[in-house]
C-alpha cells in the first residue's frame, strides 16, 4: 500500500487505479465514498470525475460500477472482472510485480506465486509438453488471480454456468481434462475450499488454447474450419510477391497446429500479449502485413 507521503504524490490516472484495483479484486463488495477516496483528499467533483472514467474503463468488459447511498461498488460476471484484472492490473512485463500489487502481504504473495509456479510444472509434467511463452505468462496469471479473487471475497464469488456441451469437450479429450481436475483439486487443498465445477471448465479454455497439446496435433484431425482458416491465411501471403513459390503443405501442417489453439482463444475470449511483436514487424515487415 502506498504510504501517506505516496499518495500525495499520485496523479489522477496512479489514484484511479489505486481504486479500481480495490474494487475488481474484491467485487461485488461494496465501499462507502469515504473508505476509497478519503485518503486521497479531493473534491466531490474530482471522485464524480474518477468515477465517470472507471465506469468507461469496465463498460468495454460489460462491467458497471454502481453507486448508490454513499456506497461504490463493480458488478458483472466472474469471467469478465478476471478479464478486467489481468488487462488493467497485470502487466505481464512483470507478473510478479503485478502479483505484489494486488497481494500486499509479500509473504503470502511468494508462498502464492510458488505454488502456482509448481503448478505450471505439475501441467508440463502430466501433458508430457513445455507451457511456451507467452501462454505461460497467461495460465500463471490466471492462477494467481483465481487465488486472489477467493482470499477477498471467497463465497461470494459468481459460480458462473458450465456451458451444455462442456461434457462433450471433457469427452473428446479427457487426458487434458483430467489435468484440469487435477491443478484444481490441488487448489482446493491450498484454499481449503471446494471450488465451483466452473473453474475446471475455465482452466480447460486455457489449457486449449495454449498450444500445449502441439506434439500430439494431428493434421488430418482438425476440425473443419481450423483448415479452412488455416488454407486462407496461406492463400493472402501467397499474393505477396516475395512468396508466391511458398511450400503451402509444409505450411499448412505446420501453421494448422497453431490456428486450432488460437480460435480457441478467440472463442474464449482469451487475450495473449506477446512482447516479440514489435521485434517481429521490424524482422519480417513483408510477411507480417501479408497476415
Amino acid at each position: 500500500m502506498p504510504s501517506e507521503k505516496q499518495i500525495g504524490r499520485l496523479t489522477p490516472v496512479e489514484r484511479r487505479a489505486e481504486v479500481l484495483k480495490r474494487l475488481l479484486v474484491t467485487s461485488p463488495q461494496r465501499y462507502r465514498i469515504e473508505d476509497l477516496w478519503g485518503k486521497f483528499y479531493i473534491s466531490d467533483s474530482a471522485i464524480s470525475s474518477d468515477l465517470k472514467s472507471l465506469r468507461s474503463m469496465l463498460s468495454r468488459f460489460d462491467l458497471s460500477v454502481e453507486h448508490s447511498n454513499d456506497y461504490v461498488w463493480v458488478e458483472g460476471v466472474e469471467q469478465n472482472i478476471r478479464k478486467a484484472i489481468t488487462d488493467l492490473i497485470f502487466d505481464d512485463d512483470n507478473v510478479a510485480a503485478s502479483g505484489r500489487f494486488i497481494q500486499p502481504d509479500q509473504r503470502i504473495h511468494q508462498r502464492d506465486a510458488a505454488f502456482v509456479s509448481h503448478q505450471l510444472d505439475l501441467i508440463e509434467d502430466l501433458t508430457h509438453s513445455e507451457i511456451p511463452y507467452p501462454y505461460s505468462v497467461n495460465l500463471f496469471t490466471h492462477l494467481y488471480i483465481l487465488i486472489e479473487r477467493y482470499r477477498e471475497v471467497g463465497s461470494l464469488i459468481d459460480d458462473g454456468a458450465v456451458p451444455d456441451d462442456v461434457a462433450d469437450f471433457f469427452d473428446k479429450y479427457p487426458s487434458l481434462a483430467d489435468v484440469c481436475r487435477k491443478i484444481i483439486g490441488n487448489l482446493n487443498t491450498y484454499l481449503d475450499t471446494v471450488l465451483p465445477d466452473v473453474e475446471t471448465y475455465y482452466l480447460y479454455q486455457y489449457l486449449a488454447s495454449s498450444r500445449i497439446d502441439d506434439h500430439i496435433a494431428i493434421t488430418n484431425e482438425m476440425p473443419e474450419r481450423v483448415g479452412e482458416v488455416t488454407r486462407y491465411l496461406i492463400e493472402e501471403v501467397a499474393k505477396e510477391p516475395g512468396y508466391q513459390g511458398i511450400d503451402d503443405g509444409n505450411l499448412y501442417s505446420s501453421l494448422v497446429k497453431h490456428m486450432k489453439p488460437l480460435l480457441n482463444r478467440l472463442d474464449s475470449g482469451i487475450k495473449v500479449k506477446n512482447n516479440l511483436l514489435e521485434q517481429i514487424k521490424l524482422e519480417y515487415p513483408c510477411l507480417f502485413r501479408g497476415s
